[in-house]
């Protein structure tokens, strides 16, 4: 399975700041076998951001509506984002989750939208530190209710990041991550009889990206902070290899 090494810039950019990333990048990138790149920077920098970079890097967003078009001021459907030439989008990140109040009902929409609309959705699952406890019951219970019957599985990518790990540079072990994505991809093979790519996010960086990498089940990384430094981010790209 191909390694995804996906960036989320967050609410972070500026033309200016697009312009230099891309250049940087775009200098020190070379596609690599097996691997696949994609950057979700804020939606109004998508375009300036697709047309400066190599091909072989994908730009993503950062979140849809559930809804395909009408009175929904502030919201962007994938019917939009796709006219856009985008065909990734990261669904139920943590932030949604926690800050918006996106419930797993609401996220299972924004996945039946985006698919529609044929997005490859990298939806997002993982739990609190007051939840570490219970982890495997509320990772069951996102993946249930996350993902609606019908799912285009190979237009599927889950990304585990627990969220006691996101931007406080603490990172879960190298045990705790081989055994969280255990539990996910033998949930997820039960429940649909097929192995889906599954990410790691949390506190990723040039340091230790090699070895999230590597670990057994870990089929690329999110990256938050880190993504932002285009040569930080390249690091990370080349870190598998």
């Amino acid at each position: 399975m191909k390694k995804y090494i996906v960036g989320n810039w967050k609410m972070n950019a500026s033309q200016s700041f697009v312009q230099r990333w891309a250049k940087t990048f775009s200098e020190l990138f070379v596609p690599l076998e097996g691997q696949e790149c994609i950057v979700c920077p804020p939606l109004p920098y998508i375009a300036c951001l697709s047309a400066s970079l190599p091909d072989a890097v994908r730009v993503g967003a950062q979140n849809v509506c559930e809804a395909p078009d009408g009175a929904f001021t502030g919201e962007v459907s994938a019917r939009m984002l796709k006219d856009c030439d985008v065909d990734h989008v990261i669904i139920g990140h943590s932030e949604r989750r926690s800050i918006y109040g996106e419930s797993n009902e609401l996220i299972a929409s924004k996945v039946v939208a985006a698919q529609k609309e044929g997005l490859t959705v990298i939806l997002c699952i993982g739990e609190t530190l007051e939840q570490r406890d219970d982890v495997e019951k509320v990772l069951a219970s996102q993946l249930d209710h996350s993902i609606p019957e019908g799912i285009v599985l190979d237009k599927l990518i889950i990304a585990y990041e627990p969220v006691w790990a996101i931007g406080t540079g603490q990172v879960a072990s190298l045990e705790d991550i081989e055994k969280s994505h255990k539990f996910i991809t033998d949930y997820v093979m039960k429940k649909f009889q097929v192995r889906l790519p599954l990410l790691y996010g949390g506190s990723v960086k040039p340091g230790n990206a090699a070895d999230i990498l590597n670990c057994d089940g870990v089929d690329g990384v999110l990256v938050g902070g880190a993504s932002l430094d285009p040569q930080d981010f390249h690091k990370i790209y080349s870190a598998s290899v």
